[in-house]
């Protein structure tokens, strides 16, 4: 090593410790953002299978989806936060309706450059069984 490359050695290190450091706080980002839609979509699950079953009426529907959340994530579902918006259930106690629908926007902004923004809208429907748990 000839002395015009002494320390180039610690500037290919700290160069590659940058680029791995943003690789894991991406990857982090976009897992947490995966998360984050699951526990939505499990949240949304759970209180339509319980409204089917016990015929309960939409804001026990809505109000289970929140406590879901809640448990599962508990930053988002802060008053001022605006991840998880327009929380619905239909057919909930409606006799006539053969199934139960539940239904949430999610807006999940990331933290990181270059990962894209989340933004849909999650829909879970059950079949009401008739005498039976579904």
């Amino acid at each position: 090593m000839s002395r015009d490359e002494r320390g180039f050695a610690s500037a290919q290190m700290i160069v590659l410790l940058v680029a791995s450091f943003a690789l894991l706080a991406w990857l982090t980002n976009v897992l947490f953002i995966q998360f984050e839609r699951a526990s939505a979509r499990s949240a949304l699950a759970d209180a339509a299978r319980q409204a089917a079953r016990t015929q309960a009426n939409s804001p026990t529907c809505e109000q289970t989806i929140a406590d879901v959340l809640r448990r599962l994530v508990p930053g988002a579902m802060k008053p001022e936060s605006q991840v998880f918006t327009n929380i619905t259930c239909v057919g909930v106690g409606d006799p006539n309706s053969p199934v139960v629908t539940a239904k949430m926007h999610f807006n999940f902004d990331p933290w990181f450059p270059g990962v894209p923004n989340a933004d849909g809208d999650l829909t879970v429907t059950v079949q009401k069984r008739n005498g039976s748990t579904p």
